[in-house]
C-alpha cells in the first residue's frame, strides 16, 4: 500500500465513480481499478460494492475511507511544515474552533495575525470529540476547546474560565431569581450539551431529583436556536447568551460554579507530538495574559 493508492481510493470514493475519478486523477480507469483491487486484495476486505453506474462503500469501505483521507492530511501537512521550516517567518496554522470559542480566541487570533502577518490559517471547526480526533490523528496542530473534554495525551493551557448560564422564553423563569441554582430547572424541557450531559444528570442525582433532557446536542449554535424557538431551555457559556440582542430568550446565571466552563488551547503531547514552531509560538500567545 502506497500513497498513491490510498489518493486514488479517497478520490474514488468523493467522485462517486471509477469513471470520473479516472477523469479526476488524468489517468484511464482501467488501471485505476486495478489499483483499487490491489488494494482491496492487501487489505483483505471488500472496499465498494460496485454498480453500473455508481460505487458504494461497504462497512469496511468506510472505516478504511476516514483511515485514509486521515493519512493524506497528514502526509499533505508534512510537505507543507517542511516547506514553513524554508520561510522564515511565515507558513500555515492548522486550527480547530468549536462553535462556542466566543470573542476571546477570536482576539488571540487577531493579535497573533498582527504579530505573524504572513502567517496563513487553515480552520477546522468541529464538535469537540471531531477536533480531539483531528489533533491525534495530526491533522491540526491546535485546537480551541471548552472543558469538559478528555484531556488525556493532550497538552492544556487555560486561557478563560466562564460561567454557565440558562437561556429560553420568559415563561420557563416565572418566579425565579435572576441567579438559579440547577436543580430549580428539574421539571423543564432541558437542551444541552452532549459532554455536559453526565455531569448534569450526577449534580440532579446528588439531589436525589432526574432532568427533564428534551435535547442533547453537539453544538452551542443548535442549543441556541432550540431555545430561541421556546423548545426550552439551553444551557450555554454565559457570553452567546449575552449576545442575543433580539431579545427572544431571557437568561438566568447558574449559581455555585457546578457547570462553569474553561477555554482552553491545546496540542498532542507525548509520543509522535511533534508541533511546528507556528503552532508552538499561537500557544506561548494565547496563554500570554494582555497588559491592557
Amino acid at each position: 500500500m502506497d500513497l498513491k493508492q490510498l489518493e486514488y481510493f479517497v478520490t474514488t470514493v468523493k467522485e462517486g465513480n471509477i469513471s470520473k475519478a479516472a477523469q479526476r486523477l488524468h489517468i484511464s480507469q482501467p488501471p485505476l481499478s486495478t489499483q483499487l483491487k490491489l488494494l482491496e486484495e492487501e487489505l483483505g476486505v471488500i472496499l465498494f460494492d460496485r454498480g453500473a453506474r455508481s460505487i458504494r462503500l461497504t462497512d469496511a469501505g468506510k472505516i478504511f475511507f476516514d483511515r485514509a483521507a486521515s493519512i493524506l492530511n497528514m502526509a499533505d501537512s508534512a510537505v507543507k511544515e517542511m516547506h514553513d521550516l524554508r520561510l522564515d517567518g511565515k507558513g500555515t496554522l492548522r486550527l480547530g474552533l468549536i462553535s462556542s470559542a466566543g470573542p476571546y480566541i477570536m482576539e488571540k487570533i487577531k493579535t497573533f495575525h498582527i504579530e505573524h502577518p504572513d502567517i496563513m490559517f487553515q480552520v477546522y471547526e468541529a464538535n469537540t470529540y471531531e477536533l480531539i480526533e483531528l489533533i491525534h490523528s495530526g491533522v491540526i496542530e491546535v485546537s480551541a476547546l471548552r472543558t469538559p473534554f478528555n484531556k488525556e495525551g493532550l497538552e492544556i493551557k487555560y486561557i478563560h474560565s466562564e460561567a454557565v448560564a440558562a437561556i429560553g422564553k420568559e415563561s420557563f423563569f416565572e418566579g425565579m431569581a435572576d441567579e438559579i441554582y440547577l436543580e430549580e430547572l428539574k421539571e423543564k424541557p432541558l437542551i444541552i450539551y452532549r459532554r455536559w450531559q453526565n455531569i448534569i444528570i450526577g449534580i440532579f442525582k446528588e439531589k436525589g431529583l432526574y432532568p427533564h433532557i428534551l435535547c442533547i446536542n453537539d453544538d452551542a449554535r443548535t442549543t441556541l436556536q432550540w431555545a430561541k424557538e421556546g423548545m426550552g431551555i439551553g444551557l450555554l457559556p454565559e457570553y452567546l447568551c449575552n449576545e442575543n440582542k433580539d431579545g427572544i430568550v431571557k437568561r438566568r446565571i447558574l449559581a455555585g460554579n457546578t457547570l462553569d466552563t474553561e477555554l482552553a488551547v491545546v496540542r498532542k503531547k507525548g509520543k509522535g507530538s511533534i508541533t511546528s514552531k507556528i503552532a508552538e509560538e499561537f500557544m506561548k500567545h494565547c496563554t500570554v495574559k494582555n497588559e491592557n
